[in-house]
């Protein structure tokens, strides 16, 4: 038998293999001149059997050069003496230009004359991808980064997120880094920022500089405008204590109040007289809500 076939006869019997190799004019190259324990013998099983295997001084043990690159593996055998010839084939798990199988197999005896063929991966086979991070993304750049490693977004839903700006993506559904394959699903979450909350306000109104008494009128209202508390004819110090506010942390008190202005008057015949006037004057400024 050839090594590979006498090797593989005895492993599907339950025996351990080793090889050892000897000159021989009365074999071909790479069969088997005898064993130990030799043929026919009762041993157990498991029991380690030992093949010579027969050279010639042209011959010499082939090397393995599975998983090599193509030029590695070229390298090797040519540095070794050998002859090589190369196929391709498609594989699904041998990354492109690596060396998927060779004939004659790693530890044959095998004569210099003639060549060895490896066999070379066309690239086929598809590099595992991994999930990029999404987070801080538009659902725009998401998607592509996402069909990018041949990927699908099924779903975009909408979560609250204290740390990504609205409209950003803020969660997936496969963390960064994970090995995904083509035509996976992801979920993505895209932020509309904080969750809304309720505050109150409780802060003690002074009356204006200016203000003299008479009629007043506190407002207090949201930054964007929204009126939240109105009252009118306060005594100074006002104290306004509102809660359930929903949703903003900051608003503005706004003081309108009437001020007596003393002013002169000229009539129609040039007299001058001076007048209390009453005119209308407000303050306001930024309160922060607890």
């Amino acid at each position: 038998m050839t090594a590979t076939e006498a090797t593989k006869y005895l492993q599907d019997r339950g025996f351990t293999v080793e090889t050892k190799f000897e000159e021989s004019n009365d074999y071909a190259p790479n069969r088997v001149i005898k064993s130990d324990p030799s043929g026919g013998s009762n041993v157990q099983e498991g029991t380690t059997v030992t093949l010579y295997i027969s050279t010639t001084k042209d011959t010499k043990v082939v090397p393995d050069v599975t998983n090599m690159s193509e030029a590695e593996a070229t390298a090797k055998l040519e540095n070794d003496g050998y002859k090589v010839e190369k196929t391709f084939e498609k594989n699904e798990t041998v990354a492109k230009g690596k060396v998927v199988s060779q004939n004659p197999e790693a530890g044959s005896s095998w004569s210099y004359d003639k060549p060895i063929t490896v066999v070379i991966s066309d690239g086929s086979a598809k590099e595992k991808a991994k999930m990029p991070d999404l987070t801080g993304k538009t659902e725009e750049e998401a998607r592509s980064l996402v069909e990018s490693v041949g990927m699908k977004v099924s779903q975009v839903t909408e979560v609250y997120s204290d740390t990504v700006e609205s409209g950003l993506i803020c969660g997936q559904s496969y963390s960064p880094g994970a090995v995904v394959k083509e035509d996976y699903e992801v979920v993505l979450k895209k932020s509309i920022g904080p969750e809304p909350r309720y505050y109150s306000c409780n802060i003690m109104v002074q009356a204006p500089e200016n203000y003299t008494g008479g009629a007043a009128t506190i407002v207090l209202k949201t930054l964007d405008g929204t009126e939240l508390y109105r009252e009118s004819a306060p005594v100074f110090p006002f104290n306004i204590n509102l809660s359930q506010i929903y949703g903003v942390s900051r608003g503005i008190v706004e003081v309108t109040y009437t001020v007596i202005n003393t002013e002169q008057v000229v009539d129609e015949n040039g007299n001058v007289t001076v007048q209390n006037v009453p005119k209308q004057d407000s303050v306001s400024y930024e309160v922060e809500f607890d």
